[in-house]
């Protein structure tokens, strides 16, 4: 999930496997990481999401 402020519209990926979703992250980090975005990665297990990385 993106934020480009704190509680503003989300940007939404999903990937199945781990890498992809790392890579992404990554990626998105590059692209679009500023002063105020907030980038977080969650795993969703079941209906749970647990945060990897923020």
């Amino acid at each position: 999930m993106l934020r480009f402020r704190p509680g503003g519209p989300a940007i939404f990926g999903v990937w199945s496997r781990p890498e992809t979703a790392d890579a992404k992250f990554l990626e998105w980090l590059g692209t679009h990481g500023q002063t105020g975005t907030v980038l977080t990665l969650t795993a969703t297990i079941g209906s749970e999401r647990h945060p990897v990385k923020s």
